[in-house]
C-alpha cells in the first residue's frame, strides 16, 4: 500500500523544484502508482475520510486485501479514505508520488487529522431559559439542565447581573484567584458546557463582563453572580458523554477526549 509521504520524499521533491521534468521517469512513476493504485471507469463511491463507519476491505498492494475493523476513538484518516484522495488527484493529473503541493498537502493532512482529539457529537434539544432576579447565574443554568435531563450540552448567555465573581486560574500554583465585583455590569460574553464529574453534572463556563464606564471584567464564572435580567441558550449534545476527570498535568478536571 501506499504510504504517506514522508519529510524525506518531500525535501526531495523540493529538490527537484527547479528541474525540467523527465517525461520517462514521470511515466514510469504514474505506471506504478496506476498498479498500485489502479483507477476504474466509473467514479468511486464516497468514502469518508477519518475512520470507517463500518468494517471494510481495503487494499494492501496489488492483488491482496485484508478486512481493517473500524476504531470509534481513531480519528486519523482511513486507508480507503486516502485511496479516494489519491483517485481524485489523479483525476485532476497530478502525481500523488512526486507533485510537491500533493506532498505538502498529504503530510499536513495526516499530522493534523492524526494528532486532534476530538469526538463527534450531534445536536439535540434546544431551550431558551429565563433566569429569576437575584438568581445564581450557575444555579440557573444546573437547576434547567437538571430540570430538562440533560447531561451533556453547551450554553450561551446574554444580560446583566447586580454583582459577579469571577476566578482566575494560576497555572503555577494550580488554584484559582477568586475576585468579586459588587456593582452591577453587562454581560458581553457568557459560554460554558455541561458535563459529569463522577456521576454529578457540573457548569463550566467562562464570562466577560463590563461596568457603565465601559471597564471590562472576566474569567471563570463562579457562584455568586446574581442575575438582574438575562436570557439562558441551552442546547443538548448526543452522540456521546460529556464526562471530566482530573489531570495530573494542569491540575484540572478536564474533558475526557
Amino acid at each position: 500500500m501506499a504510504h504517506p509521504p514522508t519529510r524525506a520524499t518531500e525535501a526531495s521533491a523540493r529538490g527537484d523544484l527547479n528541474r525540467k521534468p523527465n517525461p520517462t521517469a514521470k511515466a514510469a512513476t504514474m505506471a506504478a502508482s496506476n498498479a498500485a493504485w489502479p483507477r476504474t471507469a466509473k467514479k468511486p463511491a464516497a468514502t469518508p475520510l477519518l475512520g470507517d463507519s463500518e468494517t471494510t476491505t481495503t487494499s494492501r498492494g496489488p492483488g491482496t486485501t485484508a478486512p481493517v475493523k473500524p476504531n470509534a476513538n481513531d480519528r486519523r484518516p482511513s486507508k480507503s479514505g486516502f485511496k479516494a484522495i489519491h483517485r481524485e488527484v489523479h483525476a485532476t493529473g497530478l502525481n500523488p508520488l512526486t507533485d510537491r503541493y500533493f506532498l505538502g498537502w498529504a503530510h499536513n493532512f495526516y499530522q493534523v487529522a492524526g494528532l486532534v482529539k476530538s469526538i463527534e457529537l450531534s445536536v439535540g434539544r434546544a431551550f431558551v431559559i429565563k433566569p429569576d432576579y437575584g438568581e445564581d447565574l450557575i444555579e440557573a443554568v444546573e437547576k434547567a439542565a437538571e430540570k430538562l435531563n440533560v447531561t451533556a450540552g453547551v450554553f450561551w448567555a446574554i444580560g446583566a447581573v447586580r454583582k459577579a465573581a469571577v476566578s482566575y486560574y494560576d497555572q503555577t500554583e494550580k488554584k484559582y484567584v477568586k475576585h468579586r465585583i459588587d456593582k452591577p455590569l453587562e454581560i458581553l460574553s457568557c459560554t460554558g458546557n455541561v458535563s459529569e464529574l463522577e456521576g454529578k453534572r457540573v457548569i463550566h463556563a467562562h464570562v466577560a463582563l463590563a461596568d457603565r464606564d465601559g471597564k471590562a471584567y472576566g474569567g471563570h464564572l463562579e457562584r455568586g453572580t446574581e442575575v438582574f435580567s438575562g436570557e439562558i441558550f441551552l442546547i443538548e449534545t448526543r452522540g456521546s458523554p460529556l464526562t471530566r476527570g482530573y489531570d495530573e498535568t494542569t491540575g484540572l478536571n478536564v474533558l475526557q477526549i
